[in-house]
């Protein structure tokens, strides 16, 4: 689904509280964050919502495998990812909104419940880090 403002198109997000948001689908912002409740050490994210996608679990899932800079989401830290063309960055961005639209072409976190426990973090329970 999708709304329209003016004459641009908004895509609209099956992950809560992202529609209307800071972080609807449109602004992806990476960070790097750490959750101690559910063991994760500091990885690289995005904000959507009130979540956060962990790209560490996305690259372990087999999720991003398709973006030529996949592995960089490995790293403790956004230098490899940043050191990346820019091409990169918009092919990450491109697949991640495929993730996460309401209508995108990736059902794959839409439909598992144990993918999104996996890949979501509450973005309330993390702590955020130096990139």
């Amino acid at each position: 689904s999708s709304l329209h403002q003016g004459d641009e198109m908004l895509l609209l997000s099956w992950v809560d509280g992202a529609d209307g948001s800071e972080f609807p689908v449109q602004n992806l912002p990476f960070g790097v964050f750490s959750h101690t409740l559910s063991g994760r050490s500091p990885r690289v994210g995005v904000a959507i919502g009130e979540s956060v996608l962990d790209m560490q679990a996305l690259l372990a899932e087999g999720l991003i495998d398709h973006c030529a800079c996949a592995a960089v989401f490995a790293e403790a830290t956004l230098n490899a990812f940043m050191a990346q063309p820019r091409a990169q960055w918009l092919a990450v961005r491109a697949a991640l909104t495929q993730l996460l639209a309401r209508d995108g072409a990736d059902p794959a976190l839409r439909e598992s419940a144990e993918l999104r426990r996996r890949c979501l973090v509450p973005r309330a329970g993390v702590a955020m880090h130096l990139p």
